[in-house]
């Protein structure tokens, strides 16, 4: 499984999904040779090839990064933040408990905060449910650089950019899954345009 990430700096809201759009172009020509495809989406909206079924997608996009995830098999959910403030009314209607104790204990308040946040919206993704699902249902729990989780079979990967930029993965964990294969790559704008 690979996701590919892209900064576009002076990216205005309505380009950044484009931008999400064109790196997976770029991901499915070079990860699988797939230059043409149409994209479906679910009962949920959560997109897919339609020509390549067993080929899982998923797009994030925020302020000036965009980032998709490509992989076979196994259903997939990405999700891409720059650092949120953290706001009590979304803790309380999120956030289990333990979460919330966390957040409030942490260094830095926001960054754990957007962290959660990512992993939850990463897992409704790879489920393809959306915001719709009860989401203090999926918890976690933040060590270090360890994720603990209540969701069965869910291989989870996170990575923190620059202190400013949180990206989360989520997928299932089986026999074809192998944690070290997952690989984050940034590409340069230029060869996207």
């Amino acid at each position: 499984m690979k996701l590919y990430a892209c900064f576009f700096q002076k990216c205005p809201p309505d380009k950044q999904h484009e931008n999400a759009h064109k790196l997976l172009s770029f991901a499915l020509e070079r990860e699988y040779g797939i230059d043409k495809y149409t994209l479906t989406k679910g009962s949920h909206g959560k997109p897919y090839l339609k020509e390549n079924a067993d080929i899982k997608i998923n797009l994030s996009h925020c302020n000036q990064l965009a980032v998709c995830a490509v992989g076979k098999y196994n259903a997939i959910g990405i999700d891409c933040e720059a650092l949120r403030t953290v706001r009590e009314r979304v803790i309380k209607r999120v956030c289990t408990i333990q979460e919330k104790y966390e957040i409030e204990h942490s260094e830095n308040m926001d960054l754990a905060f957007t962290r959660f946040w990512t992993l939850k919206e990463s897992f409704v993704k790879a489920i393809g449910i959306g915001v719709s699902y009860p989401m203090k249902n999926a918890a976690f729990s933040l060590h270090k650089d360890i994720i603990y989780t209540n969701i069965e079979n869910a291989l989870l990967r996170q990575w923190v950019i620059q202190d400013k930029y949180v990206i989360s993965l989520c997928t299932k964990i089986d026999d074809r899954s192998i944690y070290d294969d997952i690989k984050l790559v940034f590409v340069s704008k230029n060869i996207l345009m």
